[in-house]
């Protein structure tokens, strides 16, 4: 039996909650996988509700011991949507598992190993229980299989799951996401360099005093965001540079694959996006795109396009919109997951 940890964690204005609850939509739609579920405390304050979600935890991990023997399979989204010291109770009963003849699969969705932690990382001792470990990219595969033995799998891109009608691609550069100064802080910086690039913002915490408040179109639950996105291109960027990516989510874009990504994907949007990113073979590779170096490049190259290069690449996107929106990489990267355990079709 092949089952997989159904985490319910609590619904906000990122792209977290989306990205996991996508996975399990998929894994529950194949007749291969049976749900074990569990429900998650992960953002309430306050000792007793610490003490709530251990409680939860070790009666999930103590059922899933039970019911996963010799040939079995779980599959664990990385990390725990739990507080991180709670989830190191669920450290014992993976070992339990694997000493039954149970294989564990982890998929990731973050990795505190490659943001510049000066701390041992949290990640290892779950990395190294792994059988199979599905990553986001090459360059992920390429760093974890230095530090653990397990099979490791690229995604590809991030599904995001979707029906219904895509909206128009009427004009400007939509930015989705974390608008804090501190993860978004080119944008403020664009505000005074770059106050004629036609941005649309959507995301919590802008600073409509630091920034210009007209490029600001508010925050939008995952399910809702979509709706609202009018732009013609969607830009993928981190840090507080024009430059270039910089600092720590800057450099994180050299080996994740941010869920933004797949959102302008699945509706169909090209993308500029930058050049050092991981995921910038991909735009290339499948004609959705330009890579830039900087954000002055954006400017230009946006204000400079011709009408049939953005047609081409609209196409471009359009179809590659089917496969995100239809759980096409995820289906497929947990396909060579069961297959590199011999497990294909079990």
């Amino acid at each position: 039996m092949n089952y997989f940890l159904n985490e319910f964690a609590s619904q906000g204005y990122n792209a977290a909650t989306k990205a996991r609850q996508d996975i399990a939509d998929v894994l529950l739609s194949e007749e291969l996988w049976t749900p074990i579920a569990t429900e998650r405390r992960c953002d309430e304050p306050g000792l007793a509700a610490k003490l709530g979600a251990l409680r939860v935890n070790l009666k999930t991990w103590t059922e899933a011991v039970k019911l996963i023997g010799e040939g079995d399979c779980l599959l664990i989204q990385f990390p725990l949507a739990i507080y991180p010291k709670v989830a190191l109770t669920s450290l014992p009963f993976i070992s339990a598992i694997k000493s039954h003849g149970g294989k564990i699969v982890l998929l990731v969705h973050d990795l505190d190993n490659f943001r510049g932690e000066e701390l041992p990382s949290s990640d290892d001792p779950y990395l190294k229980k792994a059988d199979v470990i599905i990553v986001h990219n090459k360059r992920m595969e390429d760093l974890v299989s230095k530090v653990c033995n397990a099979k490791v799998i690229p995604l590809g891109v991030f599904d995001y799951l979707a029906d219904g009608e895509l909206p128009p691609a009427v004009s400007g550069i939509d930015i989705a996401g974390n608008l804090s100064p501190i993860k978004a802080g080119y944008v403020y910086r664009a505000s005074k360099d770059l106050p004629d690039l036609p941005l649309n913002l959507y995301g919590a915490n802008y600073d409509g005093r630091a920034g210009r408040a007209e490029w600001y179109r508010g925050k939008f639950l995952p399910q809702e965001l979509s709706r609202h996105m009018t732009g013609k291109f969607g830009l993928v960027w981190d840090g507080d540079s024009l430059d270039t990516c910089s600092g720590d989510y800057g450099e994180y874009l050299r080996i994740n694959s941010p869920h933004k990504l797949s959102l302008y994907l699945s509706l169909g949007k090209p993308v500029f996006i930058w050049s050092q990113a991981a995921e910038a073979p991909l735009v290339t590779e499948n004609g959705v795109g330009v890579l830039v170096d900087s954000i002055f490049e954006v400017d230009e190259a946006y204000r400079s396009m011709s009408e049939d290069a953005y047609q081409l690449m609209r196409a471009n996107a359009l179809a590659l919109a089917e496969k995100v929106r239809g759980g096409w990489f995820t289906k497929g990267a947990v396909a060579a997951a069961l297959k590199a355990l011999g497990m294909e079709g079990a």
